[in-house]
C-alpha cells in the first residue's frame, strides 16, 4: 500500500464510516486489472497490517475493516477468462485466437486466492470479502454459461468450485482467527446465460441457483453478504447508474429488489446494499425505510465515498449542507479513471484526480 492508499482510508476511517472496504486485493500479479492494484502476498504482510492500523487509529470508535479478495480473471492485465463470448469478450478486447484458462491455470488461481484468505486472516483484516460480482473470475465460473467441460465448468458444483475453494479457506480462518466473512455478489447480471438472468434477454430475475449459492455461504459460516448487480464493462447502467440516465430511478430500484428478496430468503445473512448514492441528500431516508422494511441491513456508498469522506461525520454533526454530492457523471468520472487503470478518485471536487483524467484523456488522443 502506497501513502496515497493509507491517506484514503485514514480519510475514510476519520470520516465517521461503520465499515471500510479495502476493494479488490489481488491474491497475486496473474488477478490484477490494474497496474497500481494492491497484492497482498507473503513480503508484505507486515505492510498491510499497518495499514489496517493506520485505519484503526483514526477513528474512535474505529470502523470495521473489510478485505475484498478479487482475481480480475478476464478483466485482468494478463486476461485470464474461462470461455470465449460474443458478448463478453469485446468489452476488454479479448480476441478470437487467445486461448481459454487451462484447468491447471484455474488449479493454480484457486489456491492463490485461497492462500490470500489465510494471509488477510493473519494481515488485520476484521472481516473477508470473497468477490464473485462483476464479470471477474469467480463469476464467470458461477454463471450457466459457463460450459467448460472440465472440471470448473458445466454443472453448478463444478461452476462454484473456484468460489468454495476460498469458502473454505475462509471457515478455516474465521475458525483459527475469529476474523468474519461473506461475499460481495452480481444477484443478477441482466444477460442471457448470466447469474440469476431468466428469459430470452436475461432481464427476468431467476434466483434458482442464488438461493443455492446464498444458502451454501450461510452454511459455511458466512456473516454477511454485499450486493450488486451487471457487469461494469458491460452494463455500466445496471451497475453505477449516471445522474441523467433516463431508466436511472429503474436501475436503483433492481438493487433495492435484490437486497429485499436476499433478506426475506436469508434472513441469517447480513444484507449490505447498492444504489443509494444518485438519491443524494435523500439517500438516508430511503436507506432508513428500506431497513425499517426489513429489507437491508447496510448500504454501501462506494461513488459518494469519493466525493465526499466525511459524508458520515458531516451528516451525523448535522451539516449536511457541506456534503460534497456526487454528480452522477456519465463518462467523464471516477469510473473512466478507474477503467484506465489510473489512481482512481473524484474528478469534480479533487483536482488531483482531474488532472489524472485530463491525462488519461490526452494519452487516448
Amino acid at each position: 500500500p502506497s501513502e496515497r492508499t493509507v491517506e484514503r482510508y485514514k480519510r475514510l476511517s476519520a470520516g465517521g464510516w461503520g465499515i471500510v472496504y479495502l476493494e479488490a486485493i489481488a491474491a497475486d500479479e496473474r488477478g490484477k486489472a490494474r497496474p497500481g492494484q494492491l497484492v497482498l502476498s507473503d513480503k508484505n504482510i507486515d505492510s498491510f497490517k499497518r495499514l489496517a492500523d493506520a485505519i484503526r487509529a483514526a477513528a474512535e470508535p474505529a470502523p470495521l475493516i473489510i478485505f475484498q479478495l478479487n482475481h480480475a480473471g478476464r478483466y485482468a492485465l494478463k486476461p485470464l477468462f474461462a470461455y470465449h463470448s460474443e458478448l463478453l469478450d469485446p468489452t476488454w478486447n479479448i480476441t478470437p485466437d487467445m486461448r481459454e484458462a487451462t484447468s491447471a491455470e484455474l488449479d493454480e488461481a484457486s489456491e492463490a486466492m485461497a492462500g490470500a484468505v489465510v494471509r488477510a486472516a493473519l494481515a488485520g483484516a476484521d472481516a473477508i470479502d470473497l468477490k464473485c460480482c462483476h464479470g471477474y473470475l469467480a463469476a464467470e465460473l458461477f454463471r450457466p454459461a459457463n460450459i467448460r467441460t472440465d472440471g470448473y465448468g458445466g454443472s453448478y458444483e463444478n461452476r462454484t468450485r473456484f468460489f468454495k475453494a476460498m469458502l473454505g479457506a475462509a471457515r478455516a480462518a474465521a475458525a483459527e482467527n475469529g476474523v468474519l466473512f461473506g461475499a460481495r455478489v452480481s444477484m443478477q447480471e441482466c444477460f442471457a446465460g448470466g447469474i440469476a438472468s431468466g428469459g430470452p434477454d436475461g432481464l427476468e430475475f431467476d434466483p434458482s441457483e442464488l438461493d443455492l449459492f446464498l444458502s451454501e455461504l450461510g452454511a459455511a459460516g458466512a456473516s454477511f453478504t454485499c450486493e450488486t448487480a451487471g457487469i461494469p464493462y458491460l452494463d455500466p447502467f445496471v451497475v453505477r447508474p449516471w445522474a441523467k440516465q433516463e431508466n436511472r430511478d429503474e436501475a436503483l430500484s433492481l438493487h433495492h429488489k435484490l437486497t429485499a428478496h436476499v433478506k426475506r430468503n436469508h434472513p441469517g445473512l447480513a444484507v449490505i446494499g447498492a444504489g443509494y448514492t444518485l438519491l443524494g441528500p435523500g439517500f438516508a431516508e430511503t436507506a432508513a425505510r428500506n431497513i425499517n422494511k426489513n429489507e437491508i441491513d447496510f448500504i454501501g456508498l462506494g461513488r459518494q465515498s469519493f466525493a465526499d469522506p466525511e459524508t458520515p461525520k458531516k451528516l451525523f454533526g448535522g451539516d449536511a449542507v457541506s456534503v460534497k454530492w456526487c454528480k452522477g457523471c456519465k463518462t467523464n468520472n471516477c469510473s473512466a479513471l478507474l477503467r484506465g487503470r489510473a489512481v482512481t478518485g473524484c474528478v469534480i471536487y479533487d483536482d488531483f484526480y482531474k488532472e489524472r483524467l485530463a491525462e488519461l484523456r490526452n494519452s487516448a488522443k
